[in-house]
């Protein structure tokens, strides 16, 4: 997955950015070339941010403007995980952005997830040790987190893939379990009677609503939090 594609609203589908050549090259539109991507975020400006991976286990942090102008985000990282500041994993993942610009990390098989402010200083959110627990930071356990996005207030959503669960980060770091109970399965309800089946790709929209890409169960689920 090399290619960056664009769909307007008429259809017209076009390389936006990328080539099919494997490379960390910053550019604009087709002179840029990137690995592997991961799943991209966008923020309040438009830009995307991408994380950008090779076979070798180098991991980059991509942007690209609204004009197709690629760049590799210089970050700096003293939090004692070592990965180009990103988590460790043979696959870095996902991606998430606030109204603030932060952008938020995490990786395939991983239980760490990163923060990056606009000056490109990385720490940690939460996390880091594999588990299922709700806690503040470090505290806080997770089990491959496959999907993230942030709501208007901040709070990032994060789907808790092995957990079977959705979890909620607020911007200082709380995590809270909102649905799921760690074990799979499949029921609607509320909080720890909802049950699923190793939820992947989250999202929110404008009204708070939380729809939730249940791969286990072949569904869509809706999550309404009050």
């Amino acid at each position: 997955m090399r290619l960056i594609r664009k769909i307007s609203s008429s259809t017209v589908n076009v390389v936006f950015a990328g080539s099919l050549s494997e490379d960390y090259l910053d550019g604009t539109g087709t002179n840029a070339a990137f690995n592997w991507i991961g799943n991209m975020a966008i923020d309040k400006q438009d830009n995307i941010f991408l994380p950008d991976y090779d076979n070798k286990n180098n991991f980059r942090l991509r942007k690209i403007t609204p004009n197709g102008v690629v760049s590799t985000l210089n970050l700096q990282d003293n939090t004692g995980y070592n990965s180009n500041g990103l988590p460790n994993s043979k696959a870095l993942y996902s991606t998430a952005v606030d109204a603030s610009g932060n952008i938020y990390v995490t990786a395939n098989n991983n239980s760490l997830i990163k923060k990056v402010d606009p000056t490109g200083n990385v720490t940690v959110l939460a996390g880091g040790i594999f588990g299922f627990k709700d806690g503040k930071g470090t505290d806080a356990r997770f089990n491959n987190i496959l999907g993230m996005t942030c709501d208007a207030t901040g709070n990032l959503w994060v789907s808790d893939c092995n957990n079977h669960a959705i979890r909620k980060i607020t911007p200082d770091g709380t995590v809270t379990t909102i649905a799921g109970v760690g074990t799979k399965g499949f029921a609607d309800g509320e909080g720890s009677k909802a049950f699923f089946n190793y939820p992947y790709g989250i999202t929110v929209d404008n009204n708070g609503v939380v729809f939730v890409m249940d791969t286990g169960n072949n569904r869509v689920r809706k999550l309404e939090y009050k």
